[in-house]
């Protein structure tokens, strides 16, 4: 068997972090410009003159950093140091919501209800507390609240039906939108929760990495490149806009607890 030595990196084609029992906790397979970078601390020692007798390098570590275009939830739960939470009939989540709903009718006679997406949920009579005309900049118009009858300054909801009873007599035309703004409570769909107090995700993780022979670009070879340590850093940068990249950042030590002071292996089988 040859030795394998130069090769061309052609693509990191995932990175998985993996728990202690060996289940894969989060995977990107969107992954560019990943770069690791090892670092230490130097300690000189010095003679009379100021002159370097010799120099030490201690606390060496690893910092792995990967940019995906996608909005991970599995990342940001590792990120945050907690897990995604799936809704489900047995697992409903309480979420806000936002509607924009066109009154309709015709302009002698507009509607006076609205149906919601969804049923709002709160307290009973008062599901939704408020709702607003939206002005022609798009601005947040005139303010309505719920009340027990519909008037001119109020307006009632009947939860089950999804249905709101617009104000009378307070001039709402065909052609107006209503927005309103309510909690509902989903049985579909997940989230994840930052909090202050909680540290990011830590296990063992893996970079799969293709290469190709310098010499015969026909040659490749799928290697992995091991870090048994490895932590996500808490500090990102979520963007939301359409075109946005997220990067990624982790950090690698040596296990504490164990006899191998290895940092990360680099495995290319032929």
């Amino acid at each position: 068997m040859s030795k394998i030595n130069n090769l061309l990196i052609e693509k990191t084609k995932e990175i998985v972090m993996f728990n202690s029992d060996g289940s894969a906790r989060w995977s990107a397979q969107d992954v560019s410009a990943p770069k690791i970078s090892v670092t230490s601390e130097a300690q000189e020692k010095l003679d009379a003159m100021q002159n370097v007798i010799s120099k030490l390098f201690r606390g060496k570590k690893a910092d792995i950093e990967f940019t995906t275009a996608f909005f991970s939830l599995d990342i940001q739960a590792a990120q945050s140091g907690t897990t995604v939470n799936e809704f489900s009939e047995t697992n409903p989540v309480v979420v806000p919501w936002r509607d924009e709903v066109k009154v309709g009718g015709t302009a002698s006679a507009p509607s006076a209800t609205i149906t919601l997406t969804h049923v709002p949920v709160g307290t009973v009579g008062s599901e939704v507390t408020h709702i607003y005309i939206k002005n022609i900049d798009n601005s947040l118009g005139k303010k309505f609240s719920v009340g027990a009858e519909a008037d001119a300054d109020h307006f009632t909801v009947s939860a089950s039906t999804k249905t709101i009873t617009l104000p009378v007599g307070a001039d709402i035309k065909d052609t107006d939108t209503v927005v309103v703004y309510y909690d509902y409570s989903a049985t579909a769909g997940a989230s994840v929760t930052n909090t202050s107090t909680s540290d990011s995700e830590a296990g063992r993780l893996c970079l799969f990495v293709q290469f190709k022979d310098i010499c015969n670009e026909e040659i490749k070879y799928s290697g992995v490149i091991e870090f048994p340590s490895a932590q996500v850093a808490p500090d990102c940068e979520i963007g939301l806009a359409f075109d946005d990249t997220y990067t990624i950042q982790l950090s690698a030590n040596k296990k504490y607890c164990s006899s191998a002071d290895e940092l990360f292996t680099t495995y290319i089988p032929e």
